[in-house]
């Protein structure tokens, strides 16, 4: 969306603008996946760097079918199994079949529907034609509907250069948009964030990606890497498993029941629209540190600090290389 440019050229802006010694001029891999929108943020990312030297900037798309530093949750056999296990669809379906569900559905179709339309909706569904005929049940509408909602909020340039000015809001109380955040936010909460275990397949698939930062950071510590940056453009089913492995307090917090994960784990603030996750080294001539940021705040990580948030990169070095071993079996 217009928007989302908008914001990777924030991004890009703050991070010249904040790390200005970082950009000497080396050179910038830049990774993408094949998808055409990791194409269109980086390329609006790189706007930011438009006076760097254009051909030191290398950029790689790499296929699908072989891309396992960012598309690797497609690639684990392991992890579609989880994908599709019992232990996810029972936890998301007592969610769905909750009374809340129910409550906040009817609030919504009595809200828009005529009452003997809404009452049939809510009752037996509705068949819904669209190349071919497909029943629509109540719950079905209104999770669409709130997914309406969020998109509203992503492409109000578009809508308004149409001339549209639409506001889904009003078809939900605030109590109900907190429940559909709730359902929504459950779904990425157990497929790609901590779920019941941290170190379980749904973090551990992130291993290829922490093992290129880890070899990526070790070239250029040994000089076999001249460069400034390396720049990776994938997608939240990334960015999340890897904010988890890395260990980032918010994006760790386990929860054994799927009506409390949210204390904890908002996907807001984990994978909202331009997530980004920084690995930024410093040198003072002798010695090394690292500086970890999720959505360019300064994250905690669970291994001693230097003094935060700046930590060892030996200290790092050692805890990931222990914890990629550990990811790495689960493969």
């Amino acid at each position: 969306t217009l928007s989302g440019a908008d914001e990777l050229q924030g991004i890009g802006n703050r991070m010249a603008q904040e790390y200005k010694s970082v950009f000497a001029g080396k050179g910038m891999d830049v990774y993408m996946t094949e998808k055409v929108r990791t194409q269109q943020s980086a390329n609006a990312f790189l706007l930011a760097f438009k006076n760097y030297h254009q051909a030191n900037i290398r950029r790689s798309i790499i296929p699908d079918s072989v891309d396992y530093m960012l598309r690797f949750y497609d690639l684990s056999p392991a992890y579609q199994d989880y994908k599709k296990s019992e232990f996810i669809k029972n936890r998301l379906d007592s969610l769905v079949n909750d009374k809340h569900t129910a409550e906040a559905v009817e609030n919504v179709c009595k809200k828009i529907f005529r009452p003997a339309f809404a009452e049939k909706l809510l009752a037996k569904g509705v068949e819904a034609a669209g190349g071919k005929s497909k029943k629509v049940t109540a719950t079905m509408f209104a999770e669409s509907l709130y997914d309406l909602y969020c998109t509203q909020f992503l492409s109000h340039k578009e809508a308004a250069a149409k001339g549209y000015n639409i506001d889904f809001g009003s078809a939900f109380d605030e109590s109900d948009l907190q429940w559909f955040d709730k359902l929504s936010n459950a779904e990425d909460f157990f497929e790609k964030g901590p779920a019941t275990d941290a170190s379980g397949i749904q973090a551990a698939i992130a291993a290829p990606l922490l093992a290129d930062l880890l070899r990526t950071t070790d070239a250029v510590i040994q000089g076999t890497k001249h460069i400034d940056a390396v720049l990776r453009f994938t997608h939240a089913e990334a960015i999340s498993p890897l904010a988890t492995l890395l260990g980032i307090w918010q994006a760790s917090v386990t929860s054994p029941s799927v009506f409390t994960f949210d204390k904890y784990w908002q996907a807001a603030g984990i994978i909202p629209m331009s997530a980004n996750i920084q690995w930024i080294l410093y040198y003072n001539g002798k010695d090394y540190l690292v500086k970890v940021l999720l959505n360019e705040q300064e994250a905690k990580l669970p291994l001693p600090a230097y003094a935060f948030p700046y930590y060892r990169l030996s200290d790092l070095q050692g805890w990931y290389k222990n914890v990629l071993q550990q990811a790495q079996q689960k493969w």
